[in-house]
């Protein structure tokens, strides 16, 4: 029981750090794209911020997972 228990914190304890390690990795690229346009990735390819101007000269933003196996195998 106690074995079973220890695992299944163990699993839970890598996902929490797994998911504050992307969420980190978002803000550094948001926030470190400085005024240049273009797409930035993070973690092995896995995560990307993509900011493009469109026709009124504002900066739109995207993000999201390009690859899950990046993520993974971190």
């Amino acid at each position: 029981m106690k074995a079973a228990l220890l695992v299944v914190n163990s699993v839970v304890g890598a996902m929490l750090l797994t998911l504050a390690t992307v969420v980190m990795g978002l803000l550094w690229l948001m926030f470190s794209s400085g005024e240049g346009t273009g797409r930035h990735e993070t973690l092995f390819g896995s995560v990307f911020f993509e900011a493009t101007r469109d026709g009124g000269g504002a900066i739109r933003g995207q993000m999201g997972v390009e690859n899950p196996v990046g993520l993974v195998s971190v």
